[in-house]
């Protein structure tokens, strides 16, 4: 993963943008408390995440945030509530919004 090689890369230097916030893996270390720091790091996610016209059930969903975290419903709550996933009532399935610039 791109973000988990610079922030090796960086160790030892302060690292910029999402690479605050993950380990050298690329899986998120810490959550930013600032809102706008969140969005980031979880705009960034979503982009790797899915493409924009990709829906997937919630198994396939949850195994892929397993990439970025080894608590993938804390990381799939945070998405749906920051409005960059959207799920099916029942939870079956799950897409990327694209949000307006």
């Amino acid at each position: 993963m791109l973000a988990g090689n610079r922030a090796a890369e960086l160790k030892g230097a302060e690292a910029q943008g999402v690479d605050r916030w993950l380990r050298a893996d690329g899986r998120i270390d810490r959550w930013p408390t600032r809102a706008e720091d969140r969005l980031e790091l979880l705009s960034w996610i979503t982009e790797r995440l899915m493409g924009v016209d990709e829906v997937l059930a919630e198994k396939p969903f949850t195994l892929k945030l397993f990439a970025f975290t080894t608590d993938p419903n804390t990381l799939r709550r945070a998405l749906v509530d920051a409005g960059l996933i959207e799920r099916n009532p029942d939870g079956t399935d799950y897409r990327r919004v694209e949000l307006a610039e």
